[in-house]
């Protein structure tokens, strides 16, 4: 699905601006995010997409939201 959209918006601009949103990840996964919820994206999956995004030779700028490394856990690893 990210290759798809990254075509599609390819097609309709010059520069592609992405925000990481990051408590899309299941919190128990991401314990960092206080508005993840269970459920979400695996982290795997997360920074495969990621990875192709920021590969994408049209993407300039990305942010990351929704961190905050006091709730990080001791067995997480970026």
């Amino acid at each position: 699905m990210v290759v798809e959209e990254l075509e599609r918006l390819s097609g309709l601009c010059e520069v592609i601006y992405v925000d990481f949103d990051i408590d899309v990840i299941d919190r128990s996964q991401w314990p960092a995010s206080p508005g993840a919820r269970p459920g979400g994206v695996s982290v795997q999956d997360f920074f495969d997409a990621t990875r192709v995004i920021g590969g994408h030779p049209k993407v300039k700028a990305v942010d990351l939201t929704e961190y905050d490394p006091r709730w990080r856990s001791a067995t997480w690893a970026a």
